[in-house]
């Protein structure tokens, strides 16, 4: 590969591969060139079999034509290590990630993008002859041609669908985490008819069988033809014309049989309320004693507790005050998914203070920590100020630390991830 290819700069990398800008050695021609790591990074590359099985595909690959798809040049596998790589055509552009970081997407925009990647994938299905999500999400390597089209869309090739088809449920959690990608941070109205129908799909293709078909899932993507017909229609009763009332009228009582009936009630209320008031003071000095004997007498399995459990002292008990009765876990637990929206304590060494892309969340990186798919401890920043969280966060970096909060899962690219959110930075306790 780097015989034939002149790596001019590192545009992108992840867990997944790495993405470079090249030139060709013997043309000069700019070219993206793309590594894979097919079982992740740092597990190696592609045995004999399959390393021929991807070279064989490269051929087919390169004869493929679509506007909406970057042309495929030349691929192999390094002699070297066995990495996979693939060179496609330099479309000059601009990434959908760049593009995020610099303006806001517009709902329209994200309908645009998942239509061309649905359309795209479905055309590639009839030509290889298997229906999949033949394209690559991540927003990386999805480009915006610079043709003053802003529905120019161009996406490259996904190796791992040749490397290993997934099954349909996993592409459609990979759309999914897609769409999750392009409306983070966009904001909407109430009653934005878009916006919710496109949340609503989000939420369908998550619990949508592995049988669906990418047409049914274009097809739940379109919008109903006429949306506002779609609203209930409040109802009313017509109005009905004022008549007179036909009912009889009640016969008046005489006053003076009325004043007799008034004060016989009160007298009665009175003295029902004097005897029940007598009865509830009986009662309570009644059980004065016994209750006395409770308080001051304490039972001998609350005297064995504080003997097994001393009290703590103030300082670590004001640390800890958010933490919860379970088992600490590791920050690297792969179950810590399991546990979203419910509270837990993780352990581990920190190693730096992270900021989310939007500036309303801090995070708290475990060292190691640096992956998608990673766990980490987040606070939001509210109305408190960024600088003085960062400066109290900062102090447990290089410490081991222990957090309690409750679970959230985030989508980074492909992957999901658990954050511990926590209220204050009072739920943190340094351990070692």
């Amino acid at each position: 590969m780097k015989e034939k290819y002149l790596i001019e700069d590192l545009l992108s990398q992840s867990h997944y591969g790495a993405i470079f800008r090249a030139s060709d050695r013997e043309t000069g021609l700019p070219v993206v060139l793309r590594r894979y790591f097919p079982f992740g990074r740092g597990c190696g590359g592609l045995d004999a079999e399959a390393q021929k099985i991807y070279e064989g595909s490269i051929a087919d690959l390169r004869s493929l034509r679509n506007e909406s798809l970057a042309p495929v040049i030349d691929g192999g596998c390094d002699e070297v290590d066995g990495i996979p790589f693939i060179a496609t055509e330099w479309i000059h552009g601009e990434t959908i990630e760049e593009l995020q970081s610099r303006v806001m997407l517009g709902i329209d925009d994200v309908y645009d993008l998942l239509n061309a990647a649905i359309d795209l994938s479905l055309w590639l299905s009839q030509i290889l002859g298997c229906e999949t999500l033949w394209v690559d999400t991540d927003l990386a390597t999805v480009l915006r041609r610079d043709s003053g089209n802003p529905r120019d869309h161009v996406f490259c090739i996904s190796p791992y669908k040749w490397l290993g088809i997934r099954n349909s449920n996993g592409d459609l959690m990979e759309l999914s985490g897609f769409a999750s990608q392009l409306l983070q941070g966009m904001p909407h109205a109430n009653g934005d008819v878009k916006y919710n129908h496109l949340v609503r799909w989000i939420e369908w293709l998550r619990v949508a069988p592995p049988s669906t078909t990418l047409d049914q899932v274009r097809s739940k993507l379109a919008l109903p033809a006429n949306p506002s017909a779609q609203a209930p229609v409040r109802r009313t009763a017509a109005p009905q014309p004022k008549t007179k009332s036909t009912l009889p009228r009640k016969r008046k009582r005489p006053f003076r049989a009325m004043l007799w009936v008034n004060l016989f009630l009160a007298f009665g209320t009175a003295v029902f309320g004097a005897y029940a008031h007598q009865a509830k003071q009986s009662r309570a000095e009644a059980q004065a004693p016994k209750t006395q004997l409770k308080v001051d007498k304490p039972s001998a399995k609350s005297q064995t507790a504080k003997k097994k459990n001393p009290q703590r002292p103030i300082g670590v008990m004001a640390s800890s005050s958010n933490a919860t009765a379970s088992e600490v876990m590791s920050w690297d637990d792969s179950k810590l998914l399991e546990h979203v929206r419910r509270r837990v304590t993780v352990q581990g060494p920190a190693a730096r203070v992270d900021q989310s892309k939007s500036g309303k969340t801090l995070y708290l990186v475990f060292l190691g920590g640096d992956e998608p798919d990673s766990s980490r401890v987040g606070i939001r920043v509210g109305k408190q100020s960024p600088d003085k969280i960062k400066s109290m966060l900062a102090a447990f970096v290089g410490k081991t630390i222990r957090a309690s909060g409750e679970v959230k899962k985030e989508i980074q690219g492909n992957l999901s991830s658990a954050a511990i959110m926590i209220n204050d930075v009072s739920a943190i306790q340094i351990i070692d």
